[in-house]
């Protein structure tokens, strides 16, 4: 991965080697905290998305399943890179562990994180495409449930293919008595190679990707601000709801976007920059890394601050209530369960009821009638 010594050359990680490693202990500690809380934030809060689009039948939707990929690719994202980052803050970009099993993680953790980089930005592609068809034809569904299934897993089969390269290229090397993960194309597949694939994947899987979902999302606002909301006549009700509800996921789906495109700009170029020999201090380094890993956790919650559903998903989960009320629920279902013949006792015991009062208003206009007689 390019934030972990992921270059075309050793010269790069060597510059980079000294970053962080003499950095003071309060200093260490500063840049380490963060990271404590966006993965706690991150894990939980995208586990949370997870579980609520699996729980709810309702929530089983196009864009929900393009939220959940992007969750799932953001949780695995960090709990891979996380860990990674911290070693490098704490003791610079050696590599740390040896022997066969630091090879096996040398050539892992850096093709898993870039699968899930490269799955993360074609899934916001997706979903603003997705939210483009949805207000430009309100009443139609371009995308299904079962072709959203497949664009998902084609996602993930493209990410993988077009990162095979990297297992391939990545191996550890020695370099004055420490040992780093480095990635060199050139050494494993010609001089040259490096730069070549570096430009076709970052044009086509990160320049591309983001020049177009800009391009949707305005699109998207110039056809929300021309088209009003209708009118207030009975046949526009139905209208006039499904446009409601497309603005309140439009909103949220806009902000996504945003936070993401935002928080991916730095970690992009600088990495063009490095690539093309530009030297970058090491808190800016930090900063890019701690802006990417901060959108794994700051997605799930705009989530839940811009969609009610997810607002109740994730109050009913992290309370626990609904296991509780559903536990609660059931065993109350079994304790009250109706019984067929107490209902029918309850039904003879009203006939009864009534009968007696019939017969006793009877009675009483027979007895006045003899009095009267």
């Amino acid at each position: 991965m390019e934030s972990f010594n992921s270059t075309s050359n050793d010269s790069q990680s060597v510059l980079e080697a000294a970053c962080y490693r003499y950095d003071k202990h309060w200093v260490r500690t500063l840049r380490i905290s963060p990271y404590v809380v966006i993965f706690l934030f991150a894990v939980i809060g995208n586990t949370v998305v997870l579980a609520v689009v699996y729980r709810n039948k309702t929530m089983r939707k196009t864009i929900n399943f393009f939220i959940a990929n992007m969750a799932f690719s953001d949780l695995i994202f960090t709990v891979i890179s996380v860990p990674r980052v911290v070693t490098i803050v704490s003791f610079g970009y050696k590599w740390l562990v040896h022997g066969t099993l630091g090879m096996i993680f040398c050539r892992m953790v850096p093709f898993v994180m870039e699968i899930t980089i490269i799955v993360s930005v074609l899934t916001i592609v997706a979903i603003s495409l997705e939210r483009l068809l949805a207000v430009s034809f309100p009443l139609r569904t371009f995308i299904r449930k079962k072709p959203c299934l497949l664009s998902i897993f084609g996602m993930w089969l493209i990410a993988i293919i077009v990162k095979i390269p990297t297992p391939l290229a990545t191996d550890v090397h020695p370099f004055q008595g420490e040992t780093y993960c480095v990635v060199d194309f050139d050494l494993t597949f010609g001089a040259g190679s490096g730069r070549i694939y570096f430009k076709i994947v970052f044009v086509a899987l990160y320049a591309v990707p983001f020049a177009v979902t800009f391009v949707f999302n305005i699109a998207i606002i110039a056809i929300m601000n021309r088209r009003g909301i209708p009118g207030n006549s009975v046949s526009d009700a139905a209208c006039r709801r499904r446009e409601k509800t497309n603005r309140k996921v439009l909103r949220m789906v806009l902000v996504v976007v945003a936070a993401f495109l935002i928080c991916w700009s730095l970690y992009f170029i600088l990495m063009v920059l490095r690539k093309n020999g530009i030297h970058v201090s090491c808190n800016v380094l930090y900063l890019r890394l701690l802006l990417a890993h901060f959108n794994a956790a700051l997605t799930p919650f705009l989530y839940a601050v811009f969609s009610e559903n997810y607002r109740q998903g994730f109050e009913e989960i992290l309370s626990c209530r609904w296991l509780r009320c559903h536990r609660v629920s059931d065993k109350t279902n079994r304790d009250v369960k109706p019984d067929v013949n107490d209902i029918s006792s309850r039904r003879r015991s009203s006939v009864n009821h009534l009968r007696s009062s019939v017969e006793l208003r009877t009675l009483r206009f027979n007895s006045t009638d003899q009095l009267l007689n």
